[in-house]
């Protein structure tokens, strides 16, 4: 019996303990000093460039187990040999970093946002430079070539949106990253009318 009360009376008083914490965990008073009034809500995103971004994975950039993803990520990249291939897996994680980029700044991560756009960009520019190494070893590009060339337009309008949510102190560092989707598409326009093909535009 005392064996049997010496079991039960520590657990029932953390149970005690758990449930009072929780009572006063949800009545206690929390103050808002931002007056709600006055918020004022960010645009929502309305995409217009056709082009679909991936859906961003389970785990993102502010995950502690993001280097792990970020780090398999790169090994796949030594692992391919064939440009063309990279080009393509360079452009989905171009992509995908700029959805996860997106996520962070509407979460209000400016500082963690800005990080993975800038390395969303320089994927694309990346792709690109993998794409034209292809094209001189004779193969066919014009695909990924097309889609690189969406994407670049599609990154330019995600951050032209970034911008007007973003804190003013991190707009221009925003402003700057969209140089690469610009010159990348200025690019691939010259690559396609070389070949004889209207750019999108």
């Amino acid at each position: 019996m005392k064996r049997t009360l010496l079991t039960v009376l520590p657990t029932l008083g953390l149970a005690i303990g758990i449930l009072s914490f929780s009572v006063l965990q949800a009545s206690a008073i929390e103050y808002d000093f931002l007056d709600s009034s006055n918020k004022v809500l960010p645009t929502p995103f309305v995409p217009k460039i056709n082009y679909e971004l991936p859906d961003s994975s389970i785990i993102k950039p502010d995950s502690v187990f993001w280097p792990l993803k970020a780090g398999i990520d790169k090994t796949w990249l030594v692992i391919e040999t064939e440009p063309q291939y990279e080009a393509e897996q360079l452009l989905y994680y171009a992509d995908e970093r700029l959805v996860y980029s997106l996520d962070l700044f509407k979460q209000g991560k400016s500082d963690l946002g800005l990080s993975v756009l800038t390395k969303a960009e320089k994927y694309l520019e990346e792709a690109f430079v993998a794409q034209q190494i292809a094209q001189a070893e004779g193969k066919d590009t014009t695909l990924v070539l097309q889609k690189i060339s969406m994407s670049s337009l599609k990154h330019s309008e995600v951050i032209d949106y970034i911008v007007t949510i973003c804190p003013e102190e991190v707009q221009a560092f925003v402003v700057k990253t969209s140089d690469y989707s610009k010159r990348l598409y200025n690019e691939t326009k010259t690559q396609f009318y070389a070949q004889g093909i209207t750019p999108f535009e």
